[in-house]
C-alpha cells in the first residue's frame, strides 16, 4: 500500500509540472503583435517617451497582398497626445514585419526619453544601432559604415559593391537611403530609409531590403536592341476614328515616329513573379507632331534579360503638349486643318488597335519569407508545447489505471 502511494505521488508531480509547462510554453513563444512592435518601436528606437502621453488606436485594418504573392499587409494608426503635443503614427505591417512608418507632428514637439542630439547623420547611425535586427542584418551594419564616411549633409550619392548610398535634401525634408544598385539599375524598392523633417525630427522610416529579392541582375538586352525591339512592337497601319462637334468623323492615320526624340530608361518591375526584381527597359517613341486627341506617342516596356515585350501604351496627354506655351486651339502643322488640329472641338475618339493600357503596378515590395530568417527557435516552443498537452492528457489517465490495476489485485 505504502509503494502504490509512493508511485501515485511521482505520478502526480510529474503531472503537476507538465501542466506548468503548458501555462508557460506559450509565452515563451509569443509572437510580438503589430501594435506591440510599434509601441516598442516608438519607445526603443524613435525614443518617445510614451509615458507622457495618452495613446489611442485610431485603426487596424489587415488585407491580403495578391501582388506580395498573398502576404498580409496590416495598416495602423496612433494617436499620441498630451498638453503640449499631438503626434501620429502611422506604421504598415507586411507579413508581420514593420515594413514603413510615417510619424508626423501635429502640434507641438516630440516628449523624448533621450532628446535627439548632433547631426542627421549621427542620428540615423543612431537609429539604425537601435533597431532589433541590426546585430544580424548586414546591410544595417553596410549602412551605418558607409554613412561614417559622411561628414557634412549634402545630396551625395556613394557605392560598395551592391549597396548605394543616397542622400536627398528636398525644400524642408532630408532623405537618407541605402538602396539596392547592380547593372547600372538602382532597385529602390529594395531599400532603408530614413526621413527627417527640418529641425531633425525623424517623421519616416522604412525597410523593404529582405522583402524583395532580385530576379536577374543581369541586362542582356542593349540599348540599341531595345529600341529596335520598341519599333518592331509598335502597331503598324495604326488609325483612329474623331469625330467633331459639327458631327464630321475623320479617321487619322500615318502616325511617323521621330527617331532622332527616342528616349530610353533602365529600370525595373516586378510583375513577373510577386517580389521579385527583374531588370527592364522602358522605351519612348514620340511622333514627329501630335495628332488629334493628344495622341503623341508611345511607350514600350521590356524585360531587360530576355527581350520580350511586356506592354505597349498609347502617350496622351490633356491640354497643351507638354513644354508648349501654345494653346490647344493652335494648328501643329502647316497641312493639317484647324478643324482637325483643334482638342478642343472632338467630342469623341475611337481607336483602332489600340494596346493594352496596363498599369505599371508602383506598389513598393521585400521577403520576410527568408529561409536564413527561419530558425528552430521558433519551432522548438511549439514542439513542447505539443508533448506538454499529451502528457497533460495521459499522465492522469495512467494514474487511474495503475490506481485500478493495484485494488484489483
Amino acid at each position: 500500500m505504502k509503494l502504490l502511494a509512493k508511485e501515485i505521488c511521482v505520478i502526480l508531480l510529474a503531472s503537476l509540472m507538465a501542466m506548468v509547462l503548458v501555462l508557460q510554453v506559450p509565452n515563451v513563444g509569443a509572437v510580438e503583435s503589430a501594435q506591440e512592435a510599434t509601441l516598442n518601436f516608438l519607445t526603443d528606437v524613435v525614443r518617445i517617451d510614451l509615458s507622457k502621453y495618452d495613446v489611442t488606436l485610431r485603426t487596424d485594418t489587415t488585407k491580403s497582398r495578391e501582388d506580395m504573392g498573398g502576404l498580409s499587409e496590416e495598416a495602423i494608426g496612433y494617436i499620441l497626445k498630451n498638453a503640449d503635443s499631438e503626434l501620429s503614427a502611422n506604421p504598415i505591417f507586411i507579413d508581420g514585419k514593420l515594413n514603413n512608418i510615417n510619424l508626423y507632428a501635429i502640434s507641438g514637439s516630440p516628449a523624448y526619453i533621450d532628446k535627439p542630439t548632433g547631426s542627421i547623420i549621427d542620428q540615423t547611425r543612431a537609429l539604425l544601432q537601435r533597431l532589433p535586427n541590426y546585430s544580424t542584418a548586414t546591410y544595417l551594419q553596410q549602412f551605418a559604415t558607409m554613412l561614417s564616411s559622411v561628414t557634412e549633409l549634402e545630396n551625395i550619392s556613394m557605392v560598395s559593391g551592391n549597396s548605394k548610398l543616397v542622400i536627398s535634401i528636398r525644400d524642408d525634408f532630408t532623405y537618407i537611403r541605402l538602396l539596392y544598385s547592380a547593372g547600372g539599375i538602382d532597385y529602390t524598392r529594395k531599400a532603408v530609409v530614413f526621413g527627417f523633417t527640418s529641425d531633425g525630427s525623424l517623421t519616416y522610416f522604412a525597410d523593404a531590403w529582405d522583402l524583395y529579392r532580385l530576379g536577374s541582375g543581369t541586362v542582356e538586352v542593349s540599348e540599341t536592341d531595345a529600341i529596335g525591339i520598341a519599333l518592331g512592337a509598335v502597331p503598324k497601319n495604326y488609325a483612329y476614328d474623331v469625330t467633331y462637334r459639327n458631327e464630321t468623323t475623320a479617321t487619322i492615320t500615318g502616325m511617323t515616329v521621330a527617331e532622332d526624340t527616342i528616349r530610353t530608361e533602365l529600370t525595373f518591375r516586378s510583375t513577373r513573379e510577386p517580389l521579385t526584381l527583374y531588370p527592364m527597359w522602358v522605351v519612348h517613341l514620340y511622333f514627329d507632331q501630335v495628332y488629334p486627341s493628344n495622341f503623341y506617342g508611345w511607350t514600350v516596356y521590356i524585360w531587360g534579360d530576355t527581350g520580350e515585350v511586356i506592354d505597349v501604351q498609347a502617350k496622351l496627354f490633356m491640354g497643351d503638349p507638354p513644354g508648349s506655351s501654345q494653346s490647344s486651339t493652335t494648328t501643329m502643322d502647316s497641312t493639317t486643318s484647324k478643324k482637325e488640329s483643334d482638342s478642343s472641338q472632338i467630342v469623341s475618339t475611337t481607336l483602332t488597335g489600340e494596346p493594352t493600357q496596363q498599369q505599371l503596378p508602383i506598389t513598393p515590395d521585400q521577403n520576410p519569407n527568408n529561409p536564413e530568417q527561419t530558425t528552430a527557435t521558433n519551432e522548438l516552443p511549439l514542439t513542447l508545447y505539443i508533448i506538454a498537452i499529451v502528457s497533460a492528457i495521459l499522465i492522469p489517465i495512467a494514474i487511474t489505471t495503475i490506481a485500478l490495476k493495484k485494488r484489483s489485485k
